[in-house]
């Protein structure tokens, strides 16, 4: 507060200052003329005046030069302080803008680059001086091209903000990154369109770290559908194994009773075969439980 008094003291002291000298000056100019073009005329009485009513009129002059004066301080003042303000907030938002770590830049409707920060640098691959003379359809393809074109189209047809989630660029190294955007139309002060503003983010490793974890997440679910198939199988499998040991022990005890003349003998024999190949389907399905072949 102090200071703004300050401030403003020593204002006013310099626009009153200024009128006095400049009615000063014209003052005595004005005496030095009228006594140089009247030889007999007396210099303290022009300075002064005749009469009271050209000293009043030299007072009102005087009046009328600072006061002339002070108008014109004052409006200077102002149209210095605003010019300072705006160079002080251009300066805190370029400083804000240079050190984000979206990228921001300006186009204006045919897609050359008016402004940008370094982030767009370092997201496209390019120097400051190359981007200085690019237009935004280099970093894409004909087919990207189009969809972005049609983006545009319609942020200046309705004068509403957009926003992309996916989109391909290619950068100067050819490589190809994915980024996200925000673009916004400008306008100037007659409030016509002359241009564009985006935000710009590049979420290539955010796309490649999530892409990662999809495909860990199908391994994982391959991995717990395998194990729940492996504990059915397993179960199948002992259940299997015990039916076959009792067809086992049967064929077994019916063999001790005939001989090789019965009618029978070799409709049993080939029941054990039979068994003994449903064994070996029973161990591979428990080494399959188990995580074998």
């Amino acid at each position: 507060m102090k200071s703004k008094i300050r401030m403003h003291t020593r204002f006013l002291d310099s626009v009153i200052i200024t009128g006095i000298g400049i009615a000063a000056i014209y003052w005595i100019l004005e005496s030095f003329m009228f006594f140089f073009l009247s030889p007999e005329a007396n210099i303290v009485h022009h300075l002064v005046g005749e009469d009271m009513f050209e000293t009043l009129t030299r007072v009102l002059v005087l009046c009328m030069f600072v006061i002339f004066g002070s108008h014109i301080q004052y409006n200077a003042n102002l149209r210095k302080e605003a010019d300072k303000a705006m160079r002080q907030q251009d300066e805190k938002y370029r400083t804000i803008i240079e050190n984000i770590q979206e990228g921001f830049l300006e186009t204006d409707l045919a897609g050359n680059f008016t402004f940008f920060n370094t982030s767009i640098c370092e997201i496209l691959g390019y120097s400051s001086e190359e981007l200085a003379e690019m237009n935004n359809r280099k970093f894409t393809n004909s087919e990207n091209f189009k969809n972005f074109n049609e983006i545009l189209s319609e942020v200046l047809r309705t004068g509403e903000p957009s926003q992309v989630k996916d989109l391909e660029v290619i950068r100067k190294s050819g490589e190809k990154r994915a980024i996200e955007f925000s673009v916004y139309l400008i306008k100037d002060d007659q409030n016509k369109p002359n241009g564009f503003r985006w935000v710009v983010r590049d979420v290539t490793e955010i796309f490649k770290t999530e892409r990662e974890k999809r495909k860990l997440k199908k391994q994982l679910e391959h991995s717990q559908k395998m194990e729940a198939i492996g504990s059915l199988a397993g179960g199948i499998a002992h259940d299997f194994n015990n039916v076959l040991m009792g067809m086992q022990g049967n064929a077994s005890l019916m063999l001790f009773d005939i001989d090789e003349t019965h009618q029978h003998y070799k409709k049993i024999k080939s029941i054990e075969r039979y068994v003994e190949n449903g064994s070996s389907l029973t161990r591979q399905l428990l080494g399959f439980a188990k995580g074998g072949v």
